[in-house]
Protein backbone atom coordinates (compact mmCIF):
# COMPACT_ATOMS: atom_id res chain seq x y z
CA UNK A 1 0.00 0.00 0.00
CA UNK A 2 3.15 2.11 0.11
CA UNK A 3 3.97 4.20 -3.14
CA UNK A 4 7.45 4.05 -3.12
CA UNK A 5 8.01 0.83 -1.05
CA UNK A 6 4.67 -1.55 -2.05
CA UNK A 7 7.13 -3.13 -4.93
CA UNK A 8 9.34 -4.58 -2.01
CA UNK A 9 6.49 -6.89 -0.70
CA UNK A 10 6.05 -8.14 -4.37
CA UNK A 11 10.14 -8.55 -4.37
CA UNK A 12 9.39 -10.93 -0.73
CA UNK A 13 6.64 -13.03 -2.01
CA UNK A 14 8.93 -13.66 -5.25
CA UNK A 15 12.16 -15.05 -2.69
CA UNK A 16 9.46 -16.70 -0.55
CA UNK A 17 8.14 -18.62 -3.57
CA UNK A 18 11.45 -18.74 -5.47
CA UNK A 19 9.84 -17.01 -8.54
CA UNK A 20 12.51 -15.18 -10.35
CA UNK A 21 10.00 -13.23 -12.42
CA UNK A 22 8.29 -11.91 -9.85
CA UNK A 23 11.45 -10.20 -7.90
CA UNK A 24 12.26 -8.80 -11.30
CA UNK A 25 8.80 -6.99 -11.15
CA UNK A 26 9.04 -6.16 -7.81
CA UNK A 27 12.42 -4.78 -8.47
CA UNK A 28 10.90 -2.71 -11.73
CA UNK A 29 8.09 -1.39 -9.76
CA UNK A 30 10.24 -0.16 -6.97
CA UNK A 31 12.84 1.62 -8.99
CA UNK A 32 9.84 3.25 -11.15
CA UNK A 33 8.51 4.22 -8.43
CA UNK A 34 11.28 5.78 -6.78
CA UNK A 35 12.25 7.57 -10.18
CA UNK A 36 8.83 8.74 -10.85
CA UNK A 37 8.35 9.55 -7.23
CA UNK A 38 7.78 13.57 -8.42
CA UNK A 39 5.97 12.67 -11.25
CA UNK A 40 2.08 12.55 -11.81
CA UNK A 41 2.63 9.10 -13.03
CA UNK A 42 3.69 7.59 -9.40
CA UNK A 43 -0.40 7.21 -9.09
CA UNK A 44 0.06 4.71 -12.05
CA UNK A 45 2.78 3.07 -10.04
CA UNK A 46 0.92 2.82 -7.29
CA UNK A 47 -1.96 1.46 -8.82
CA UNK A 48 0.36 -1.45 -10.86
CA UNK A 49 1.76 -2.26 -7.47
CA UNK A 50 -1.33 -2.74 -5.84
CA UNK A 51 -2.80 -4.42 -8.98
CA UNK A 52 -0.11 -6.76 -9.31
CA UNK A 53 0.24 -7.84 -5.77
CA UNK A 54 -3.35 -8.96 -5.91
CA UNK A 55 -2.88 -10.76 -9.24
CA UNK A 56 -0.38 -12.76 -7.44
CA UNK A 57 -1.88 -13.78 -4.26
CA UNK A 58 -3.55 -16.80 -4.87
CA UNK A 59 -0.69 -18.26 -6.55
CA UNK A 60 1.67 -17.13 -3.63
CA UNK A 61 -0.51 -18.47 -1.33
CA UNK A 62 -0.84 -21.92 -2.86
CA UNK A 63 3.60 -21.43 -3.43
CA UNK A 64 4.50 -21.12 -0.04
CA UNK A 65 1.76 -23.38 1.62
CA UNK A 66 2.07 -26.87 2.70
CA UNK A 67 0.44 -29.48 -0.13
CA UNK A 68 -1.25 -30.76 3.20
CA UNK A 69 -2.80 -27.44 3.66
CA UNK A 70 -4.20 -26.99 0.50
CA UNK A 71 -8.07 -27.91 -0.54
CA UNK A 72 -9.38 -27.32 -4.24
CA UNK A 73 -12.11 -25.08 -3.14
CA UNK A 74 -12.42 -24.38 -7.32
CA UNK A 75 -12.00 -25.65 -10.35
CA UNK A 76 -9.58 -22.55 -11.05
CA UNK A 77 -7.44 -23.05 -7.41
CA UNK A 78 -7.45 -27.06 -8.32
CA UNK A 79 -5.27 -25.73 -11.41
CA UNK A 80 -3.30 -23.61 -9.49
CA UNK A 81 -2.34 -26.56 -7.02
CA UNK A 82 -1.53 -28.98 -9.83
CA UNK A 83 0.35 -25.96 -11.28
CA UNK A 84 2.71 -25.81 -8.11
CA UNK A 85 2.35 -29.29 -6.43
CA UNK A 86 1.46 -32.12 -9.29
CA UNK A 87 -1.36 -34.23 -10.18
CA UNK A 88 -2.40 -36.80 -7.69
CA UNK A 89 -3.14 -40.11 -9.02
CA UNK A 90 -6.32 -41.24 -8.04
CA UNK A 91 -5.34 -45.12 -8.70
CA UNK A 92 -2.06 -45.04 -6.57
CA UNK A 93 -2.79 -42.36 -3.46
CA UNK A 94 -3.73 -42.99 -0.11
CA UNK A 95 -6.88 -42.28 1.87
CA UNK A 96 -5.28 -39.45 3.69
CA UNK A 97 -4.36 -38.10 0.27
CA UNK A 98 -8.04 -38.57 -0.66
CA UNK A 99 -9.79 -36.33 2.34
CA UNK A 100 -6.44 -33.73 2.63
CA UNK A 101 -5.02 -33.47 -0.73
CA UNK A 102 -8.12 -33.53 -2.87
CA UNK A 103 -10.59 -32.74 0.02
CA UNK A 104 -13.06 -35.49 -0.49
CA UNK A 105 -15.19 -35.97 2.08
CA UNK A 106 -14.97 -39.08 4.05
CA UNK A 107 -17.75 -40.83 2.95
CA UNK A 108 -16.52 -40.72 -0.94
CA UNK A 109 -12.64 -41.20 0.23
CA UNK A 110 -13.93 -44.53 1.90
CA UNK A 111 -15.93 -45.49 -1.32
CA UNK A 112 -13.20 -44.79 -3.53
CA UNK A 113 -10.88 -46.65 -1.56
CA UNK A 114 -13.14 -49.95 -0.73
CA UNK A 115 -13.44 -50.32 -4.61
CA UNK A 116 -9.36 -49.91 -5.28
CA UNK A 117 -9.40 -52.53 -2.78
CA UNK A 118 -11.70 -54.86 -4.46
CA UNK A 119 -9.51 -54.31 -8.04
CA UNK A 120 -11.00 -51.42 -9.39
CA UNK A 121 -8.91 -48.99 -11.25
CA UNK A 122 -10.06 -45.82 -12.19
CA UNK A 123 -9.80 -44.79 -16.17
CA UNK A 124 -11.05 -41.36 -16.38
CA UNK A 125 -13.65 -38.75 -14.62
CA UNK A 126 -16.75 -40.82 -15.74
CA UNK A 127 -16.47 -43.75 -13.65
CA UNK A 128 -15.07 -42.05 -10.56
CA UNK A 129 -18.85 -40.35 -10.85
CA UNK A 130 -20.85 -43.52 -11.90
CA UNK A 131 -18.83 -45.66 -9.49
CA UNK A 132 -16.98 -44.16 -7.48
CA UNK A 133 -20.56 -41.95 -6.20
CA UNK A 134 -18.86 -38.56 -6.98
CA UNK A 135 -21.21 -35.85 -8.21
CA UNK A 136 -20.10 -34.54 -11.25
CA UNK A 137 -20.01 -31.07 -10.08
CA UNK A 138 -17.82 -31.84 -7.46
CA UNK A 139 -15.50 -34.07 -9.90
CA UNK A 140 -15.37 -31.59 -12.45
CA UNK A 141 -14.18 -29.28 -10.23
CA UNK A 142 -11.14 -31.55 -9.06
CA UNK A 143 -10.65 -32.83 -12.50
CA UNK A 144 -7.44 -30.07 -13.29
CA UNK A 145 -6.12 -32.02 -9.76
CA UNK A 146 -6.62 -35.95 -10.55
CA UNK A 147 -4.97 -38.35 -12.76
CA UNK A 148 -5.61 -41.82 -14.19
CA UNK A 149 -2.04 -43.29 -14.79
CA UNK A 150 -2.17 -46.83 -14.26
CA UNK A 151 -0.39 -49.96 -15.80
CA UNK A 152 -3.35 -51.47 -17.18
CA UNK A 153 -4.72 -49.98 -20.40
CA UNK A 154 -7.60 -50.19 -22.17
CA UNK A 155 -8.72 -52.52 -25.01
CA UNK A 156 -10.82 -49.84 -26.72
CA UNK A 157 -11.47 -45.89 -26.33
CA UNK A 158 -15.39 -47.24 -24.87
CA UNK A 159 -15.84 -48.51 -21.72
CA UNK A 160 -14.47 -52.38 -22.04
CA UNK A 161 -16.99 -53.92 -19.72
CA UNK A 162 -19.72 -52.87 -22.06
CA UNK A 163 -18.88 -55.95 -23.89
CA UNK A 164 -20.06 -58.30 -20.90
CA UNK A 165 -23.68 -57.28 -22.37
CA UNK A 166 -23.20 -59.00 -25.14
CA UNK A 167 -20.13 -61.34 -25.32
CA UNK A 168 -21.22 -64.98 -25.38
CA UNK A 169 -19.86 -67.87 -22.87
CA UNK A 170 -17.10 -69.00 -25.51
CA UNK A 171 -16.22 -65.22 -26.11
CA UNK A 172 -15.80 -64.27 -22.85
CA UNK A 173 -13.61 -67.12 -22.01
CA UNK A 174 -11.37 -66.52 -25.33
CA UNK A 175 -11.07 -63.22 -23.60
CA UNK A 176 -9.45 -64.26 -20.69
CA UNK A 177 -12.75 -65.43 -17.89
CA UNK A 178 -12.70 -68.39 -16.06
CA UNK A 179 -15.75 -70.67 -17.61
CA UNK A 180 -17.25 -70.30 -14.22
CA UNK A 181 -17.30 -66.70 -14.23
CA UNK A 182 -18.18 -66.65 -17.96
CA UNK A 183 -21.49 -68.62 -17.12
CA UNK A 184 -22.32 -66.63 -14.22
CA UNK A 185 -22.49 -63.41 -15.79
CA UNK A 186 -24.08 -64.46 -18.82
CA UNK A 187 -26.73 -66.34 -16.89
CA UNK A 188 -26.99 -63.57 -15.19
CA UNK A 189 -27.22 -61.20 -17.79
CA UNK A 190 -30.40 -63.02 -19.22
CA UNK A 191 -31.97 -62.80 -15.58
CA UNK A 192 -31.74 -59.40 -14.59
CA UNK A 193 -31.27 -57.84 -17.78
CA UNK A 194 -27.81 -55.60 -18.73
CA UNK A 195 -25.35 -54.68 -16.81
CA UNK A 196 -25.02 -51.00 -16.23
CA UNK A 197 -21.36 -50.65 -14.72
CA UNK A 198 -18.77 -52.76 -12.90
CA UNK A 199 -19.39 -52.43 -10.14
CA UNK A 200 -23.04 -53.57 -10.81
CA UNK A 201 -21.42 -56.57 -11.97
CA UNK A 202 -19.85 -57.47 -8.88
CA UNK A 203 -22.80 -56.84 -6.95
CA UNK A 204 -24.52 -58.98 -9.30
CA UNK A 205 -22.85 -62.20 -9.89
CA UNK A 206 -20.46 -61.52 -6.84
CA UNK A 207 -17.36 -62.13 -9.46
CA UNK A 208 -14.74 -59.75 -7.45
CA UNK A 209 -13.43 -56.61 -9.71
CA UNK A 210 -10.43 -57.84 -10.01
CA UNK A 211 -10.96 -60.90 -11.68
CA UNK A 212 -13.47 -59.24 -14.02
CA UNK A 213 -10.94 -56.08 -14.58
CA UNK A 214 -8.25 -59.02 -15.97
CA UNK A 215 -10.62 -59.05 -18.70
CA UNK A 216 -11.92 -55.81 -19.38
CA UNK A 217 -8.38 -53.92 -19.16
CA UNK A 218 -6.35 -56.46 -20.11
Amino acid sequence: MFPHLGGLAICYAGYRAKAPSWLAIGVGITVAAIALSSSTLVSLIWIAQVGTALYLRKSFLIKSCPKSQLIPTDRHLAQLIARHHGKIDINKCSKHDLVYHLGLPIVYANKVDHLRQKGLVFVNLEQLIHQGGLPASYASRLEPLIMFNSPIALITSEEPWQCLNSFSEEELVTCGLTPQAAAKIVAERERGGQYNSLLEINTRTGIPLKQINHFTYS
